[in-house]
């Protein structure tokens, strides 16, 4: 190491010497450790909390909102997302639903305390949850929408009502 020196305030460390670069290696093991703990905790606190159907922030989907941390339906916006099923399941395309609806995110408030009104949806979010494929993730959304929106799994699997 030319021209870089190591610095400590409390200690007093000679990094020019084998001694001094096991003792900063050693150091550097147990920051790297320290951060990866960090991280475990925090993904496994997070998955605790999903688990719980605790909302961890972000967006609120439409036909939610949240009620002491967790999403509930909200029953106004529920109307809005049975229209949307029932619209595409007779349209079959999504740029016609999409022309025909004109749907638009919900307004959220922003940290200033403005208010973002809707933008209008693009073909990303609606088309993950309505078009059914084998995907489990996908699939395990779609079920929890399509119980939203008042159809069971196996219509979004088949395209047929029960």
């Amino acid at each position: 190491m030319q021209g870089v020196s190591f610095v400590s305030v409390t200690q007093a460390f000679n990094i020019t010497s084998s001694m001094g670069r096991l003792t900063l290696n050693v150091l550097l093991s147990f920051a790297q450790f320290e951060r990866e703990v960090t991280g475990e905790r925090i993904r496994d606190k997070i998955a605790a909390s999903k688990k719980k159907w605790l909302w961890m922030g972000g967006h609120v989907p439409l036909g939610y909102r949240v009620h002491e941390r967790k999403l509930v339906v909200d029953q106004q916006e529920a109307a809005t997302v049975r229209l949307i099923f029932e619209r595409y399941r007779e349209l079959g395309s999504l740029d016609r639903l999409l022309r025909e609806l004109n749907i638009r995110t919900k307004a959220r408030p922003l940290a200033s305390g403005a208010v973002r009104d809707g933008i209008a949806f693009g073909r990303g979010s609606p088309a993950q949850r309505l078009k059914c494929s084998n995907s489990s993730t996908l699939l395990s959304l779609r079920t929890r929408l399509s119980a939203l929106a008042g159809a069971s799994s196996e219509a979004c699997r088949t395209g047929q009502e029960k």
